[in-house]
């Protein structure tokens, strides 16, 4: 890893009276690559308490390893201070870009992208861009790779393990032949079923006649899936559109049977990038609006961030927008332990919402609101040139990792680096530390039940997997209570406990059958 002088990039926030408590500090920061651009990494939590990247490299010295020419895939795993453990670059001599990685319940990775490639770790390119799943060992070897497309351009913007061992893909496709049997005009959403070991099962296109580009997708409690993007159509599977590019989000079933879907926005440009299920059963999507009608209301000028909360049948229940009077470009939210939410992206941090400015040019911008949407802090982390947020996640000390990628950091405006901060979690009293060690979850791991004992009075219990989906949430007035995991497949969880709305234990759970 790169030791370089970074800036002094943080500046805290002073929001008068409309927020009511400032960002956590910084717990510490990293950069990783090489003298040629290191760009749009996604980023997870790993079981060991580290962390896995995915984006992509230009670069062969430095931290980067194997490159093949031009743009590789390159994947970095790290420990949970953010220290390098191993980094791989996969790709063929063209272009191979890398936006998502997960954990895998074997210990792996699974990483999902687009090639141009035909050669190296590539095989099978049906023409032009296609989309390429490749899945990495615990180590980081190359397990497998598969690449899916037609003759036009592909890409995947998003893979999630599903329960049954296998893959779901979201992305776009150009092409009718290959792998692709339908389109509808123009690009369409792509979405691809694997099995464990990336065979196709089925896949389906969503779209109308103009432009459809799906960015992302998770499982939901039903077995079935929701995909956020954005569409340009007003034909075939999409009604409702506004204007310009619409938030277009489907409802699939397990099968890719579609449900519902809902195009959300005004006569501008709106464009989600970020989907998850929320533990009401209802979901919220992220991204960039320019409307100020429609569904679109305070905005504060140019691209604000927006975020929108829908029910579980996809009724628009609120919506807010944040942001400056130039530019906020959202990517990737999450919602957090106490109901909450905590979002990215990129911002031109001048005159933001509550009088503030951030440092240079583009800077991360980082929100965390309440249920209902309302401010609670937020932060811009930056220097003096350019930095891009693309993703975030709460970790299980109730902090944050942040990743994105900068050129602030290197000094040179050609060259970004992968670039994450750890934010510092919760700040437990003595009482509430003396509660959380008492506290005590057994077996682990578990098979079909576990026990939690010594709970405070009322708590509330929540399980999360690695991508931070909530798959279980109950309240208990009881100071020991049994659970049902039969339904957890193999892996590693999250078990979380809250008193008071605060976090006193979050925890690993091992499912083993």
């Amino acid at each position: 890893m790169k030791y370089k002088f970074i800036f002094s990039l943080f500046c805290i926030i002073s929001f008068s009276n409309i927020f009511s408590s400032q960002a956590p500090a910084t717990q510490w920061q990293k950069n990783y690559g090489g003298t040629l651009p290191e760009t749009l990494p996604d980023i997870a939590l790993t079981s060991d308490g580290g962390y896995i990247l995915a984006g992509n490299s230009r670069s062969n010295n430095g931290d980067v390893t194997g490159n093949h020419g031009a743009n590789d895939f390159w994947v970095v795993k790290t420990n949970s201070t953010g220290n390098i453990l191993w980094q791989k670059s996969l790709g063929g001599s063209g272009v191979d870009i890398a936006t998502s990685v997960r954990q895998t319940s074997d210990g792996g990775y699974i990483v999902a992208g687009y090639t141009m490639s035909t050669d190296g770790d590539v095989m099978g390119n049906h023409g032009g861009n296609d989309v390429w799943i490749v899945k990495l060992d615990v180590s980081g070897n190359l397990q497998w790779q598969k690449t899916f497309g037609g003759s036009n351009d592909e890409a995947a913007q998003s893979i999630r393990q599903t329960t049954d061992g296998g893959y779901i893909v979201a992305g776009w496709t150009n092409s009718i032949n290959g792998n692709i049997t339908t389109n509808h005009g123009s690009r369409d959403y792509w979405v691809l079923k694997l099995d464990a070991t990336g065979n196709l099962q089925w896949q389906k296109t969503y779209g109308g006649g103009d432009w459809d580009s799906a960015n992302s997708i998770e499982q939901t409690t039903d077995g079935g899936y929701i995909i956020g993007g954005y569409s340009g159509s007003l034909n075939n599977d999409v009604t409702g559109n506004h204007g310009s590019s619409d938030y277009w989000i489907v409802k699939i079933s397990a099968t890719g049977a579609l449900q519902w879907q809902k195009s959300l926005g005004g006569s501008a440009v709106d464009q989600a990038y970020s989907v998850k299920q929320t533990s009401d059963g209802g979901y919220i999507a992220f991204g960039q609006s320019k409307s100020t009608d429609g569904d679109v209301t305070g905005s504060h000028g140019n691209d604000d961030y927006w975020l929108v909360k829908l029910s579980s049948t996809g009724n628009l229940q609120w919506q807010k927008t944040y942001g400056g009077s130039l530019y906020d470009r959202g990517t990737d939210v999450s919602q957090t332990s106490d109901g909450g939410y905590i979002m990215t992206g990129v911002s031109f941090p001048i005159n933001l919402e509550g009088g503030t400015t951030g440092i240079g040019a583009n800077d991360y911008l980082i929100v965390k609101t309440d249920a209902l949407g309302a401010i609670e802090w937020q932060q811009t982390y930056g220097g003096l040139s350019d930095d891009y947020g693309t993703s975030v996640k709460q970790t299980p000390d109730g902090g944050y990792i942040l990743c994105g990628y900068s050129n602030a950091i290197t000094g040179s405006s050609g060259n970004y680096d992968y670039w994450i901060i750890k934010l510092t979690g919760n700040q437990l009293s003595t009482h509430e530390n003396s509660v959380k060690n008492n506290i005590s979850i057994y077996p682990n791991p578990a098979k079909d039940f576990i026990t939690v004992d010594h709970l405070p009075g009322e708590t509330t219990i929540s399980i999360n997997d690695m991508s931070g989906r909530r798959i279980f949430s109950k309240k208990y007035a009881e100071a020991k209570v049994s659970m049902n995991t039969s339904q957890l497949t193999n892996g590693t969880y999250i078990i979380q406990v809250d008193d008071q709305e605060k976090t006193i234990l979050s925890e690993k759970l091992i499912i083993k059958k």
